[in-house]
Formats: structure tokens, C-alpha cells, sequence
């Protein structure tokens, strides 16, 4: 797994975003962007918890074939 430049955010809540997510394997996946909205409370706990998650430009393949191409992602 490789992210780009990580940047936070505190302005509407807390959030975590990369310029580029690539993570290898079958299927491989690929972002240009991604952004994760973490929980504040299990922070105090020293916890992560992920509230939703957004990726920009996906993809996602599996050997030569692609699955998905250039897609916006989100999950909650």
C-alpha cells in the first residue's frame, strides 16, 4: 500500500485525505484522492474509527482485466 501527501483537516469534523491511494494485490486498487471522516470520540481512546470514506479516479483491477475504471467512490 502507498498514499500520497496526507493533509488533516479539523474544519467540519476530522478529516484525513491523500492525493493518491495504491494498494497491490488481486484486485488491485488505485485512487487519485482519497478522504477518510474519522470519529472524534474513539480518538480520546486512542481509537480510529472511520465514519465514511470517498475516493476519487478508482480503479480497480484484477490481472489484466478491469473491473472499475475512473470511478468516484463512497461508503459510509
Amino acid at each position: 500500500m502507498a498514499l500520497g501527501r496526507l493533509r488533516l483537516s479539523l474544519w467540519t469534523g476530522i478529516v484525513v485525505t491523500a492525493d493518491r491511494l495504491t494498494v497491490a494485490g488481486s484486485p488491485s486498487i488505485a485512487a487519485t484522492s482519497v478522504s477518510v471522516g474519522l470519529a472524534w470520540g474513539p480518538l480520546l481512546r486512542r481509537e480510529i474509527r472511520p465514519r465514511w470514506i470517498a475516493a476519487g479516479g478508482a480503479s480497480i483491477r484484477r490481472g489484466s482485466a478491469s473491473l472499475v475504471e475512473g470511478s468516484s467512490l463512497r461508503a459510509r
